[in-house]
């Protein structure tokens, strides 16, 4: 997710801390499906041309998501 290394994106933790760090207002209780909705929304969205096929879209944030 724009950029953001795999090892952080993984670790529900340390995306919360990255998140923190690069000012991202995010509370610190949400799950780890909705940190990564909060990471795509702020750092991917604002680039998005429509219409955009978005892949590999977790499945903890849309039930509806294509399973890989």
């Amino acid at each position: 997710i724009g950029g953001i290394s795999k090892d952080i994106l993984e670790k529900e933790d340390r995306l919360l801390a990255y998140l923190l760090e690069q000012g991202v207002k995010v509370e610190p209780n949400l799950t780890h499906g909705k940190l990564l909705a909060e990471a795509f929304d702020h750092f991917v969205e604002h680039q998005l041309i429509n219409p955009t096929f978005v892949t590999q879209y977790p499945i903890e944030i849309s039930p509806l998501a294509r399973r890989n």
